[in-house]
């Protein structure tokens, strides 16, 4: 009874020690007054104080003023969206004075608009942002794959599985029934496709979605515009960075494909039979009667050859060949290599990067001597100097190349689809003398590629294709006084396109010692396709940025872009080549001739933009935009068009 009655006054004891030293805490405590700024000295409004100890909390006002209890000793935490947390020991002022750090790791707080860089949360347009830290955690090896998916609003279809296929980008969908496609600056420099850009090098992608955002640029801008920015180097010690990856790429769908001639022919004979009311097949009861003694030959028996030779010399096919085995490969390696330095101190900053990717094409199976493959070059170079204290030279190159080799004809596409549609396992590539399988006797109604798929193992049959870009920007900023600069950026950018066609004679046998020449292929062929864009673009554009009494915000922007392009499309065929091993002009014989086709196409663009943005207490929100562009595509009198919006927020 007395240890239980010594229990319950230990208990008492410690209970009122504790009410007394919470009473003897809050009694310390005083009311502290202060006010929060940015690194400029303006007001930060809505900003969370909170004292860490009583866990009492307060939100600054207009003027980011605030009043909160504290005692000497505790923790004040000072949180805004957009700012670096702060924390802060009270020490027994009456008054505080705080400044908060703009975090600048959260892009998600600004946003680059036209021309310009805006606080996402002053934007009232449709505008969404993206980084480049999102788009490089994805498993892909372009911008334009990184890209998918990241912003609900951009839709991205890919042409086709080929590499070098054109891809589709639409915002908020298709703008008219004629199409279009999205304005792309890349770093401000038009003409240069997502295609064409490491997507290890994507600081940022922004995507300007209606007409308030996008008013500014005009014309080009009716679909939308995206753009991306670059990394650039950073003052510190050089950083260099490394990595890569392998794969192998499989078909997404895995075709139990008929390799015996016999099943496949009859098949094949059922419905064309069913359609059109006689057989698909020039074979007699003998001749099925020859295909169904092979019909689990998955190689060619010397007792059971797949090519027969009649009395007259004529050729019969009862063969098994495996056409997507021997053309396709279902199983293609591929690797990028990416490698960047960036750097540099106060007066110079620098970021230079580079990537390689090498990806083996589906025509690349064992009975394909021209292999086909996709190569991938991409060169980056960005240096920032600090010419004087009002003064910023920047430079910013790229190179990018694309070189691909595949067999067959001009049209990979069509010789894909042809491939798969018409092949038969019954033709082999090749006759015993040689002579390849085209037009084969046997074959009445339906086609058997047409002959591609003898042409793709023909090693005088390929093509090359060559592609570089090449841009270069130089920019100038500087900015005489406070809260005003000009800029002015001159740009060129460069893509050039190199075709290579070999396409030999197509020459097949129908009987022993009976040529033929196919009517698409009636003479040896080399062609070269040179394609040529050249732009030129002009930027000179000012800004003002002013704040009045912590309240009022105003930015003003004018400028003008000037762009001048010329196409030129030169292509060169010569029939009858001396040596078809040679990619040149220069081999020759007695029945060559040439046929020249050429194009070229030029014009100019000027226009003037202007925009306002004003904001009361970064709570009310005004922007105005205006631009005026004109085009030489057009006559006199219709060559300019114009171009205003006007936006209002609050939030």
């Amino acid at each position: 009874m007395k240890a239980q009655s010594n229990k319950i006054l230990a208990a008492f004891l410690l209970a009122a020690g504790i009410l007394l030293a919470s009473a003897a805490a809050h009694a310390q405590q005083r009311t502290v007054t202060g006010r929060v700024v940015d690194s400029q000295g303006i007001s930060v409004i809505s900003a969370a104080v909170v004292n860490t100890a009583t866990k009492d909390g307060v939100i600054t006002d207009y003027d980011g003023r605030f009043s909160i209890k504290a005692a000497p000793g505790q923790t004040l935490s000072v949180e805004m969206l957009g700012y670096t947390t702060k924390e802060i020991r009270y020490n027994g002022e009456e008054s505080l004075s705080i400044v908060l750090e703009e975090d600048t790791q959260m892009l998600d707080d600004v946003v680059v608009v036209g021309y310009a860089v805006q606080k996402k949360l002053n934007v009232t347009g449709a505008v969404s942002s993206i980084s480049g830290d999102e788009l490089n955690a994805r498993p892909v090896t372009s911008a334009m794959q990184a890209l998918q998916g990241a912003d609900p609003s951009m839709n991205i279809q890919m042409g086709s599985g080929s590499p070098v296929a054109g891809n589709s980008i639409n915002i908020r969908g298709v703008p008219s029934v004629n199409g279009g496609s999205p304005l792309v600056l890349i770093d401000g420099v038009p003409g240069v496709s997502l295609d064409h850009i490491n997507a290890a090098d994507i600081e940022s992608v922004s995507v300007l979605k209606d007409a308030s955002a996008s008013a500014i640029y005009g014309a080009k801008a009716s679909a939308g515009v995206i753009l991306v920015t670059t990394k650039s180097g950073s003052t510190g010690k050089t950083k260099v960075t490394y990595s890569n990856s392998f794969g192998w790429i499989k078909p997404t769908t895995s075709t139990d494909f008929i390799t015996s001639g016999y099943d496949w022919a009859k098949a094949v004979d059922e419905v064309y039979y069913a359609r059109y009311g006689y057989s698909a097949f020039r074979y007699t009861e003998e001749d099925w009667a020859a295909l169904e003694a092979r019909r689990y030959d998955k190689t060619e028996n010397p007792e059971r050859p797949w090519v027969v030779v009649d009395d007259s010399g004529q050729y019969h096919y009862y063969g098994n060949y495996d056409w997507y085995n021997a053309l396709f490969n279902s199983n293609r390696f591929q690797q990028q290599h990416d490698l960047s330095v960036s750097g540099g101190t106060k007066a110079v900053r620098y970021y230079v990067s580079g990537k390689y990717y090498d990806q083996e094409g589906l025509l690349s199976g064992p009975a394909i001597p021209v292999k086909e493959n996709y190569q991938n070059y991409a060169f980056r170079a960005k240096f920032d100097a600090q010419l004087f204290k009002w003064a910023k030279w920047s430079t910013n190159a790229s190179l990018h190349r694309v070189h691909q080799v595949y067999p067959g004809t001009t049209n990979e596409a069509l010789t894909i689809s042809a491939l798969d549609q018409a092949l038969g396992p019954i033709v082999v590539p090749q006759n015993p003398d040689g002579s390849y399988v085209i037009y084969p006797y046997d074959v009445r109604g339906v086609g058997v590629g047409k002959g591609r798929g003898a042409i793709l193992t023909n090693p005088d049959m390929r093509h090359d294709i060559d592609n570089r870009t090449l841009t270069l920007s130089n920019s100038l900023e500087i900015t005489p006084f406070k809260g005003f600069s000009l800029k002015g950026t001159y740009n060129i950018t460069n893509y050039w396109r190199l075709y290579r066609d070999r396409n030999q004679a197509a020459t097949y046998s129908d009987k022993i010692g009976t040529i033929v020449t196919n009517t698409a292929y009636s003479k040896d062929e080399y062609r070269e396709r040179h394609y040529e864009y050249n732009l030129h673009s002009v930027d000179v554009v000012a800004t003002y940025k002013a704040a009045w009494a912590d309240k009022h915000h105003f930015q003003a922007l004018a400028g003008m872009n000037f762009e001048s392009r010329r196409t030129t499309d030169l292509t060169v065929d010569q029939f009858g080549v001396g040596n078809m091993s040679l990619s040149t002009f220069n081999s020759v014989n007695d029945d060559t001739y040439y046929t020249i086709s050429q194009d070229i196409t030029a014009y100019k663009t000027l226009g003037f933009f202007g925009r306002i943005n004003y904001d009361y207490l970064e709570k009310y929100l005004f922007e105005a935009s205006f631009r005026a562009d004109g085009t030489s595509r057009f006559a006199d009198g219709h060559r300019w068009g114009y171009f205003p919006s006007a936006s209002f927020g609050w939030r």
